[in-house]
């Protein structure tokens, strides 16, 4: 199997982890549903991560301020010393009340997690007539412009296996891996490739999109943030893209 490999500040991704079937974190209250994993066969239990119904619909600006809150405190404080106290002082609710939205802390970091990819996503479908490369722009875009905007929120997408702690692996949700079966599908539509080859190079893109996202997430503190323009990042995104969008020779 052709491997490609992507590193940028703080990112090493091989094409092949996914299709080993790298572990992965779930939060608690969730819901499993069975997904094919990726090149490999079999299926993974995958989680949804989205809050009970009655609650989304009769408030969900409070859930919101929660999860703005929640990524607040995990980025700054990591995952351990954040406690359900400091999250609703951050959203200004009492700790009850991040307790009614989510049983656990990894209930909360899942949520957030998941509410970002399904954004990346949802602005990778909306260009689904376009080429494959402009899909593909528009979702480099929505990652970008989430780091920008609320870079708390994508340093706990980009940094969730630190933020968790050193023993925690990488958490995975739902939304995460329709994301990644959405990229593989435009592999195959531009270049007739399938199974573990599309794996591949989904991998390698999508381990360049992260790379070039983090340093605008972590801003000051990233060594490269100054290294290029928004337009810079851009264009980078975009070669490389383009590259693994080639037919094979």
């Amino acid at each position: 199997m052709t491997k490609f490999s992507v590193r940028f500040e703080g990112v090493g991704l091989s094409g092949a982890c996914r299709a080993r079937g790298c572990q992965a974190r779930v939060p608690e209250e969730s819901t499993v549903i069975p997904l094919a994993v990726h090149g490999g066969g079999g299926s993974v239990g995958m989680h949804s991560t989205s809050p009970p119904a009655t609650l989304e619909r009769s408030s969900g600006s409070t859930r919101r301020r929660v999860i703005e809150a929640g990524a607040r405190v995990f980025a700054d404080l990591g995952f351990h010393a954040a406690t359900k106290e400091r999250i609703g002082a951050a959203a200004g609710f009492s700790h009850q009340t991040v307790r009614d939205y989510f049983r656990t802390k990894e209930g909360l970091l899942g949520a957030i997690v998941a509410d970002a990819w399904r954004s990346v996503l949802d602005a990778t479908q909306s260009r689904a007539d376009a080429a494959p490369i402009e899909q593909l722009m528009a979702a480099y875009d929505a990652l970008d412009t989430l780091a920008r905007q609320r870079p708390a929120e994508a340093r706990c997408v980009l940094h969730e296996a630190q933020i968790a702690g050193p023993k925690g692996a990488p958490m995975q949700v739902e939304e995460e891996r329709a994301f990644y079966a959405a990229v593989e599908k435009i592999i195959t539509s531009a270049t007739g490739l399938s199974g573990a080859s599309a794996t591949a190079r989904a991998e390698a893109i999508i381990a360049a999109m992260q790379g070039l996202a983090r340093p605008h997430a972590l801003g000051a503190e990233s060594s490269t943030a100054v290294r290029y323009t928004a337009e810079h990042g851009r264009q980078s995104f975009r070669t490389v893209a383009e590259s693994l969008l080639q037919t094979s020779s």
